[in-house]
């Protein structure tokens, strides 16, 4: 009786929790059958904004944003995680990462199974270069606009990835921790760092390969880019350059950089209240600019 007892109240601890993030789960299969884990929040009646998180990550990068009353309010927030990473299914083919169409395919899947009109992609790091997988195989009308966080979407030309990793686990904790060590200006806070963590190790060694095989070369979208884009890269961050970016941004149409000063490469968590703001003030522009 006592462990029915305890049983009990477990059970309802969960509840009152999934209650108050009042998160929807969702597993979408995508073209090639992988299983893809993803969240949605907010209202559902919004304008849909789709986050993708960066190179082994989750959509817990993106917390500060799906648990923001006010986009809540207002929008209808969808994080995915990617193939290879989180709760996401994790194919053995190294052909399964290496190519555009995968990724575009796995959005699509998305914005299809959860009737996505015209969302808004947002995408952190890695995640950024998947947003513009999409424009490049879907184009650019099938988007209300674009919103790159410490990326530049590979619009800059971007050298070859090489190295390989092991399965060596208690290696990949080490990893783990230097990953998430210069992911931001200042420490992040503990359960954010954990969060990190947590999601680094979940991504296999094998994946890991696979994915450096991957293109990384959008620049040939620049001349043809047409989605309003937010590009938002922190001062402290060293891994895109500020004024080679912000003279390609100066080329797409009804679009911005923003440099977020005191942030390193996750703005949108170091400086989570003033990201969202631009967020969402970008999104209405656009929403207002595509209003009869």
């Amino acid at each position: 009786m006592r462990i029915q007892g305890v049983l009990a109240c477990f059970l309802l601890l969960v509840a009152r929790v999934g209650y108050a993030n009042d998160f929807q789960f969702h597993e979408v299969a995508a073209p090639d059958g992988v299983p893809l884990n993803v969240v949605s929040a907010g209202n559902p009646e919004g304008v849909p904004i789709v986050f993708l998180h960066g190179a082994y990550q989750s959509y817990l990068s993106f917390l500060p944003q799906l648990r923001d009353p006010a986009l809540a309010a207002k929008y209808h927030l969808v994080a995915i995680d990617m193939r290879g990473h989180g709760g996401s299914g994790k194919p053995w083919d190294s052909a399964a990462y290496a190519r555009s169409k995968p990724w575009a395919d796995d959005i699509r899947a998305v914005v299809t199974a959860l009737g996505l009109s015209q969302p808004v992609l947002v995408g952190w790091s890695f995640g950024g270069y998947v947003a513009l997988d999409y424009v490049r195989e879907y184009g650019g009308d099938a988007l209300r606009g674009v919103v790159l966080i410490g990326s530049d979407g590979s619009l800059l030309p971007r050298p070859a990835v090489g190295g390989k990793q092991s399965g060596d686990l208690e290696l990949l904790q080490q990893n783990a921790k230097a990953f998430m060590a210069v992911m931001s200006a200042a420490p992040l806070r503990q359960d954010a760092l954990d969060r990190g963590y947590a999601a680094y190790l979940m991504m296999p060694p094998y994946a890991r390969n696979a994915m450096r095989g991957k293109r990384l070369d959008n620049t040939d979208l620049v001349a043809t880019l047409r989605a309003p884009t937010l590009v938002v890269l922190g001062g402290k961050d060293p891994s895109v350059p500020i004024e080679p970016l912000r003279d390609i941004v100066a080329k797409i149409p009804a679009s911005q950089l923003q440099v977020f000063e005191n942030s390193g490469h996750s703005s949108f968590v170091e400086e989570a209240p003033r990201f969202n703001a631009a967020l969402a003030d970008f999104v209405q522009r656009q929403a207002v600019a595509e209003s009869p």
